[in-house]
């Protein structure tokens, strides 16, 4: 018998399944609560859903997912990417400077929607805002200058990890990888190659990752999206690169690089040519891409099948995902195939527990994303792995009770 398929989690909804975050967060920027209050609500959300998701079975379980407003502005505070304008003294990056990137401020306080909307548009306006590629999600634009200096403003990802780790759930911190982080950027004032910013930048993550590495961190996911793009051959060299050098920074941690939303197209050599330990596909968008990707993973980098789509609201079709883990066990082994969701879960709605509202029919075809981690352990479960005397495995659906 087969050793169990590992599941794991790209990354959970914020908000709470009352969107208790929500109201948290408007009750701040209204001046009701304080920022302790506001922490005490995000730190009350991460631990509920830590929990939730080791109780539905996920083997690695996502931390640093979380965020205040998005995680690419997460991104920027970490690394200390806070326009000028915000006169922000250096140090770490606090809330007021935070909401303000996102949301503007006037003589010293928040641009409120009041202001927007009315003839008070004065003041210091906030970071671009645009869609995170061709989802409904929206993410803070970075800015980025000839010359920019990074320096690591926010311990937030290790922070994190410690918070889960007191609960005695060992995540998996993820991080926007450095690549995606400056492609999706914008240039201001003279016009350069963003790429110039990538060594002072990598040194911040290298500080980061040592950071999580004394913590006792084993597993850091970076989401590096950009791989669904159209890269010329100079950037996909800088890729190998830079992941070299972040494996050599904490050589203790062990990285899965994940990729979603498209395609690889003709980045797929390079991606399996990444120096890191596991790599993620969104296999409801790159089924037919896999079996080009297997052979060229080399013999021990584990392979990680988005199986479960985070992007739609429906039940996954599970003969249609076991014959894509079959096809991968057969030529990889158990011991190196995953199974996650497709990309963060963050994109479907938290759980089908209140919908009572619903058609019981159509509610029978829903899945959002409480309904998605029992997909992922149902696939596990569904599986039996025979060995057979000459070493292959067979998959094999598990007739339901």
């Amino acid at each position: 018998m087969g050793s169990r398929i590992l599941t794991h989690n790209l990354g959970y909804p914020r908000m709470g399944v009352l969107r208790q975050l929500k109201k948290s967060l408007e009750s701040y920027w209204q001046g009701r609560q304080t920022g302790a209050g506001l922490d005490q609500t995000a730190s009350g959300l991460r631990r509920r859903h830590w929990r939730q998701q080791k109780e539905a079975g996920i083997d690695l379980i996502p931390s640093n997912d979380f965020s205040f407003y998005d995680h690419v502005l997460d991104t920027s505070a970490m690394v200390g990417a806070v326009p000028q304008r915000f006169s922000w003294k250096g140090s770490l990056v606090d809330l007021p400077t935070y909401f303000a990137m996102a949301r503007g401020k006037i003589t010293g306080r928040e641009i409120t929607e009041e202001d927007v909307s009315g003839s008070n548009a004065s003041g210091v306006h906030p970071m671009e805002m645009t869609k995170w590629f061709d989802t409904n999600y929206h993410y803070i634009v970075p800015e980025f200058y000839e010359g920019q200096k990074f320096s690591l403003a926010s311990t937030k990802a290790v922070d994190e990890f410690q918070e889960a780790l007191s609960l005695g759930i060992k995540t998996k911190p993820v991080l926007l990888g450095p690549f995606t982080f400056l492609k999706l950027g914008k240039i201001h004032g003279k016009d350069f190659d963003r790429f110039q910013l990538l060594p002072d930048l990598v040194e911040v993550y290298q500080e980061v990752l040592r950071r999580l590495a004394g913590a006792e961190a084993e597993w850091v996911q970076f989401d590096e999206p950009a791989f669904a793009l159209d890269l010329s051959s100079p950037e996909r060299n800088l890729l190998i690169s830079v992941y070299s050098q972040l494996t050599a920074a904490a050589p203790t941690l062990k990285f899965v690089v994940a990729t979603y939303f498209n395609t690889l197209g003709e980045n797929l050599s390079t991606f399996a040519q990444l120096p890191v330990h596991a790599l993620h596909v969104d296999a409801t968008q790159s089924d037919r891409e896999i079996r080009e990707l297997i052979p060229l993973l080399g013999p021990d980098k584990i392979l990680s099948l988005g199986v479960v789509s985070g992007r739609n609201i429906w039940r996954n079709d599970y003969q249609q995902s076991l014959e894509t883990i079959s096809e991968c066990v057969s030529f990889l082994g158990s011991e190196r195939v995953w199974l996650a969701p497709s990309c963060s879960l963050l994109h479907v709605p938290f759980s089908l527990r209140f919908e009572e509202k619903l058609n019981p029919e159509i509610k029978s075809w829903l899945a959002f994303a409480e309904e998605k981690l029992v997909e992922l352990v149902e696939l596990v479960e569904s599986v039996e792995l025979d060995a057979s005397v000459d070493g292959t495995i067979s998959v094999t659906v598990v007739p339901s009770a």
